[in-house]
């Protein structure tokens, strides 16, 4: 059995309320029209105040933060904040994936609304560790010195040794998942198939490749190389994408239930081999 960890939402400081559904008007908004990857949809705009909110914040965080990465040449326009609208759209994960266990009565997977491209994402805290603890020796290396011999350069290499900068941390939320379980095994996840939580069952239907957004600190907005250069070293799982990092397994219920920090997760079917699923096709890192 295994603990349910944490749940990460999206958040904003200083906070910001929005009502959703908004507030019944005489004359309520149209449904304003996007793409999301190959999709079109209709979504709901969440008004001016939000997207002057999210605008700021976006358009704050300049060169002084994107450490080791060329400055921004210019801050975005005005962004909008967006809701799904359900009663407009219908948006099904690719049906590849998802063996007939894991389907509808209607025989189709569950929708998903604006997420990548899954409806949920989950990933443990022991294959948080030992990533960080992957950082922190791959880091650790230092390269040798081309200074010529000296005492000068003796010295410098002294006190590098003594006073090593501290390697990255990871923190979950870089990795943005809806359900965080607390496990001793790195990366046994990838065999799960099966999970229940809460007397609600999740199916695990594919790995969750990643792209450069995971190596952008949440909170300052800092933008570095890993955890991405280390995910390369050995998280290259997919033949038929061999360039791409996975961390975290994408996973779908077709229930209604609750699940809270705390309850136990059971994997009740395995792999036999211990083996992942990974890319079936064309698919877009997240």
């Amino acid at each position: 059995t295994y603990k349910l960890s944490s749940s990460i939402l999206p958040r904003s400081t200083p906070p910001l309320q929005v009502q959703y559904p908004p507030p019944p008007s005489p004359s309520p908004a149209p449904l304003t029209p996007v793409i999301l990857w190959d999709d079109n949809l209709n979504v709901i705009d969440m008004g001016d105040s939000a997207a002057a909110f999210i605008t700021n914040i976006v358009n704050h965080y300049e060169a002084p933060t994107r450490s080791s990465l060329p400055p921004k040449i210019s801050v975005h326009g005005s962004l909008r904040l967006v809701a799904f609208a359900p009663e407009a759209n219908c948006r099904f994960p690719n049906p590849v994936y998802f063996p007939s266990t894991a389907l509808t009565l209607s025989g189709i997977p569950p929708q998903s609304a604006l997420s990548d491209g899954f409806p949920i994402l989950i990933t443990t805290t022991a294959s948080l560790r030992d990533l960080n603890e992957r950082i922190a020796e791959r880091v650790g290396v230092v390269a040798p010195s081309k200074e010529p011999i000296s005492m000068e350069r003796i010295f410098k290499d002294k006190i590098s040794k003594q006073n090593p900068p501290p390697p990255p941390v990871m923190t979950m939320d870089r990795f943005r998942p809806n359900i965080v379980i607390e496990n001793d095994v790195p990366w046994e996840e990838d065999s799960w198939r099966i999970i229940r939580i809460n007397g609600q069952i999740f199916h695990v239907v594919k790995g969750c490749p990643r792209c450069k957004q995971s190596c952008t600190d949440q909170k300052t907005g800092e933008v570095t190389e890993e955890p991405v250069e280390t995910l390369k070293t050995f998280r290259c799982m997919s033949a038929l994408h061999p360039d791409d990092v996975y961390f975290g397994q994408n996973v779908s219920t077709t229930g209604m239930g609750v699940v809270s920090v705390g309850d136990i997760v059971e994997v009740l079917v395995r792999d036999e081999q211990g083996e992942g699923v990974w890319d079936k096709g064309t698919i877009d890192a997240g």
